[in-house]
């Protein structure tokens, strides 16, 4: 939408001397150059809406990136190296936990594509509260009958006390007996023992939790996944990119990562 050019300012509305309308005649798309010229004219004769020309200037390109098309290049084979390497440089980026949730949701749909231990998995919007939602975690992995066979609490930092203290209800609540914390960095030294007898606490009322090393967890699936299952989890993590309606950055650098296998 901002074009491709590796030079922004080697454009034609900016070769020539202002943007006015006799200089139409040397632009290529004339009715977009009118539409330049409006907009700069009504800017410079009501300098007090400059901010919200520019406002809404951002908001149409925002809108508009967000209808941008990628095309994401899944190889025919996927090898086990390979998908961790693309995996890892694709956490490289500072994300909000938006790319480890996608991550997530592509690794727990092709468990349920590839296993049949779950029908669904209902992935919650990044930084949502759950009672908002109605979910019960960041993924909720559903049977056919819609029960909640096993909620997924997916942390890009490591887990603390709080972290599980905060989760129980909900899954008391909604009657939830798998819960599995999947976390980057493991648990926070201090509180390993805490949260080891709150595991056990819970195992002995019928809730059965579990903390995972993501990374772990991770290439224990890939492995098992095989080939094909590989290449079926990188289309899954490609939909729900777009499904999520991702920043372009994150949409286009897991698109040219794929290009790279």
């Amino acid at each position: 939408v901002l074009g491709g050019s590796t030079e922004p300012y080697a454009n034609n509305p900016l070769r020539i001397s202002g943007i006015r309308a006799v200089h139409r005649s040397a632009q290529k798309d004339k009715h977009g150059f009118d539409g330049l010229c409006e907009v700069v004219d009504y800017a410079q004769a009501h300098p007090e809406h400059v901010d919200d020309l520019l406002r809404i200037t951002l908001q149409e390109i925002l809108a508009r990136l967000a209808t941008v098309r990628v095309v994401y290049p899944v190889p025919n084979r996927v090898s086990l190296d390979a998908a961790k390497n693309i995996i890892s440089m694709f956490f490289g980026a500072r994300s909000g936990g938006l790319r480890l949730q996608a991550i997530a949701v592509g690794l727990f749909r092709t468990i349920a594509d590839r296993y049949k231990i779950f029908a669904t998995v209902e992935s919650n919007h990044i930084n949502a509260a759950d009672a908002g939602t109605g979910n019960a975690a960041d993924l909720d992995c559903k049977l056919v009958n819609g029960e909640i066979a096993k909620a997924v609490e997916v942390k890009d930092r490591s887990l603390t006390v709080r972290h599980v203290q905060d989760k129980l209800p909900t899954l008391r609540e909604k009657g939830i007996t798998e819960a599995i914390f999947l976390v980057q960095g493991g648990i926070v030294p201090g509180d390993r023992q805490e949260i080891a007898d709150i595991i056990a606490k819970e195992f002995s009322s019928g809730q059965n939790i579990n903390v995972a090393e993501f990374s772990t967890f991770l290439e224990e699936h890939l492995v098992l996944f095989g080939e094909e299952g590989r290449r079926r989890f990188l289309q899954l993590v490609s939909e729900e990119l777009d499904a999520r309606k991702a920043d372009i950055v994150h949409r286009q650098q897991w698109r040219d990562l794929l290009a790279q296998i």
